[in-house]
This record gives C-alpha cells, sequence and structure tokens, in this order.
C-alpha cells in the first residue's frame, strides 16, 4: 500500500515534469534522471519509515535517536537540497529566457515524510523553505 502512494507522488509529478521539457527548461534526459532521482528518495525513505532496512540492530546516537531515524531525517535533507537544487536551475533557465512569471507555490503535504517528521522543527522549517514558505501542519 504504501508503495502505492510512492508511486501515486510519482505520477502527480508528470505535468510539471512535462511542462518544464515543454517550456524547454529541462531536456527530455534531465527530466528523466530527475524522476529517477525523486524515485530513489521517496523509496528510500519509505524504506526506512517502515524499517525494512538491512536489518542491523537499532542503535541509539549522542541526541537520543536511533541511527535508523537519524539517517532517515539525513535522506529526507538531502531530498530537499536536491529540490532546492532543480529550483534554483529552473529559476536560473527561466530568467535566462526571460519567463519571469511567478509560479504557483509546490509544497505538498502528501508525502509520507512530512507526516513522519511533523514534529522535527528542523524538518519543517527547512521544507518551509523549500515549499516557499509554507509550514508543516
Amino acid at each position: 500500500m504504501a508503495a502505492d502512494q510512492v508511486q501515486r507522488l510519482l505520477e502527480d509529478m508528470v505535468p510539471e515534469l512535462e511542462d518544464l521539457q515543454k517550456k524547454r527548461l529541462f531536456s527530455k534526459p534531465e527530466v528523466k534522471s530527475i524522476v529517477a532521482k525523486r524515485t530513489a528518495f521517496e523509496y528510500s525513505l519509505l524504506r526506512r519509515m517502515h524499517g525494512s532496512g538491512s536489518g542491523a540492530t537499532a542503535t541509539t546516537n549522542r541526541s537520543g535517536l536511533g541511527d535508523a531515524a537519524t539517517s532517515g531525517k539525513n535522506d529526507f535533507l538531502r531530498y530537499i537540497e536536491f529540490e532546492l537544487n532543480i529550483e534554483q536551475l529552473r529559476l536560473k533557465r527561466k530568467a535566462r529566457l526571460g519567463m519571469m512569471r511567478r509560479d504557483a507555490t509546490r509544497c505538498s503535504t502528501g508525502s509520507p515524510s512530512t507526516t513522519v517528521y511533523r514534529s522535527d522543527v528542523i524538518i519543517c522549517v527547512v521544507y518551509g523553505v523549500w515549499c516557499g514558505g509554507g509550514v508543516c501542519n
């Protein structure tokens, strides 16, 4: 069931990616690369949230969080960093092509990660910045 949710999230991204390609902001190979990375991130986060990792015993780090929880947060932060980099590149290309109209915010609380890390202030702030000022509910 959770894999279905990831698949649905990826399918929801299709119109945005097709639009980026249609506007010539990203090439077909770039869009394929974006899809592959998003897929890898989503499934990596899904595995961490459902505990189907390597099977190693859980340990606790200095922050009191288990290694799996910290690793999952790091994966989520890397995912946000990836999306920020994509957004920066998109904005630079729009400016170069003279496309300055502001887009609607693309924040989605549908990702399983936003539910899992909702109580984490750092995740919420970083995610809120990525969303363009949104906050975790």
